[in-house]
């Protein structure tokens, strides 16, 4: 079942499920999961400003509009693995460009690459020549903060 189709209290319902699911796990382990109902989102051209993040909303208000950027995606891979456990200075989020593309990624402990292709977990030395770095977000009470 794709979440992103149900109505939106059964979407944040959804949501807490998968973080319930997650919390559990190794951090290591969590990275599937949430890959796999991540990529279930729909996507849109725009949903948040990579470049801005004052201006994100939170991730309740995301799933509420349901309408989801790469970035956005990037930023909610993010905040549910905050959710649900993972330690928030582990965690980077990075702006890239590349040839054909440009989107945030998450970057765990600064060797492990989420949100660069769907459904895929990357290594941070295997890829990091493939773009350029555009600006990067730690997060501090949740919330992101430019670096």
């Amino acid at each position: 079942m794709n979440p992103f189709l149900l109505p939106e209290k059964d979407r944040l319902l959804s949501w807490r499920e998968l973080r319930n699911q997650i919390t559990p796990l190794a951090d290591n382990d969590k990275f599937e999961p949430l890959l796999r109902w991540w990529a279930k989102a729909p996507i849109c051209a725009y949903a948040i400003d990579a470049y801005d993040c004052s201006q994100w909303p939170t991730a309740w208000e995301l799933l509420n509009e349901n309408m989801f950027c790469t970035s956005a995606i990037a930023y909610m891979m993010a905040q549910t693995l905050i959710l649900s456990g993972v330690n928030e200075n582990r965690l980077v989020l990075t702006y890239i460009k590349g040839q054909d593309d440009e989107r945030l990624v998450v970057i765990v402990d600064d060797t492990i690459v989420l949100n660069y292709s769907y459904g895929e977990v990357f290594s941070w030395e295997d890829i990091s020549h493939e773009f350029e770095e555009r600006q990067s977000y730690r997060f501090v009470d949740g919330k992101a903060k430019p670096i």
